[in-house]
């Protein structure tokens, strides 16, 4: 009984590793798609700049 007990312990114990390992991976995926999100939105917003600059600089002329 006592040995089932300690596998039962052990299997526990290494259950919960994995689970803080997948969470680790899962918040740093999370970090990286955020990292990514916030570099498209940049980008976008900058062509829209030159866009609207373009266009200004056209009507000046």
């Amino acid at each position: 009984m006592r040995d089932k007990m300690r596998i039962v312990k052990e299997e526990t114990k290494r259950l919960y590793s994995y689970a803080n390992i997948l969470e680790t991976i899962v918040q740093k995926r999370l970090d990286i798609i955020q990292k990514i999100a916030i570099t498209s939105a940049k980008k976008e917003e900058e062509k829209k700049y030159a866009e609207n600059d373009r266009r200004s600089r056209r009507m000046k002329q």
